[in-house]
């Protein structure tokens, strides 16, 4: 009888957001202290209720009798108060996630656990800032983190969407950057836009009710080509991500076009200066 509690213990750790995270993250010794704690409540709170049920509803000869119902049906001392404790168990967390989302939850752990990498890309993401990722091969990203953090598993991998992308110099460490996706971005963008004013037009047409029948179903299937051109476009942006192993990372830095251009690599022309007239 001791078991439905546990179980009920467990689905209630489990899946409540508050402690899923630590859940997924304990060993099996901390994982059963924690389900055994949650157990002992639901079944401190379930036999409560049988308690409070029959005082409530009491016994009598006009009635039925709820308090000695389940033990008349399932001959198992206490098996009512343990099947309560494993219902309560198993559903108890649902409401309680209303209150506590995932999101704020995952942002409460990785400020509890304040692992460098997690702090810098849930940064990163919830302000929209772009980050410098610099490979063990001096290969250099540069975009916004598409990842979607879960404290709960290790970080092997991160997911960016890339706006520039270069190399480092293997001896200086200077940085280069003369890949520039932001330029076919805003070109798709153009044509997704060119496509929109099209889509609208054709749409103008097809509202004039001087049209003819014949004309209508050709501009129809305009507005159909273009809907599919639009969609192609769009699956084309999305396959820019880029993925990235964490342990082929050296460093990530948070990265602005306009400081690095200002100080960074005006610096940088300064020494490269330096060294020509020296040589």
């Amino acid at each position: 009888m001791l078991l439905l509690p546990l179980l009920g213990g467990y689905i209630f750790v489990r899946f409540w957001n508050h402690t899923r995270i630590h859940i997924l993250r304990a060993d099996k010794d901390r994982l059963l202290i924690r389900a055994s704690i949650s157990g002992l409540i639901n079944l401190i709170i379930a036999y409560a209720l049988s308690i409070f049920g029959a005082w409530l509803f009491p016994c009598s000869e006009y009635s039925i009798c709820i308090s000695r119902w389940w033990g008349q049906k399932v001959p198992f001392e206490y098996s009512g108060v343990s099947f309560a404790a494993l219902a309560i168990g198993a559903t108890a967390w649902k409401p309680l996630n209303y209150f506590y989302t995932r999101d704020k939850e995952i942002d409460r752990a990785i400020q509890e656990d304040a692992n460098p990498l997690e702090l810098m890309l849930k940064r990163a993401q919830d302000n929209g800032i772009e980050v410098l990722i610099t490979m063990t091969n001096h290969k250099v990203y540069v975009g916004f983190i598409t990842h979607q953090l879960e404290p709960a598993t290790p970080t092997n991998f991160i997911g960016i969407f890339p706006v520039r992308s270069g190399y480092r110099d293997a001896t200086t460490k200077q940085l280069f950057l003369p890949i520039n996706y932001s330029q076919v971005y805003s070109k798709i963008t153009e044509d997704l836009d060119s496509i929109d004013t099209k889509i609208n037009n054709n749409q103008k047409l097809l509202d004039d009710e001087t049209i003819l029948v014949e004309n209508k179903s050709m501009i129809e299937a305009e507005i159909i080509g273009f809907i599919n051109e639009w969609h192609k476009l769009e699956n084309i942006t999305n396959q820019f991500e880029v993925v990235i192993p964490v342990n082929q990372i050296v460093s990530i830095n948070f990265y602005d076009k306009a400081v690095h251009t200002k100080y960074f690599l005006a610096k940088s022309t300064e020494i490269q200066i330096i060294r020509d007239v020296g040589d």
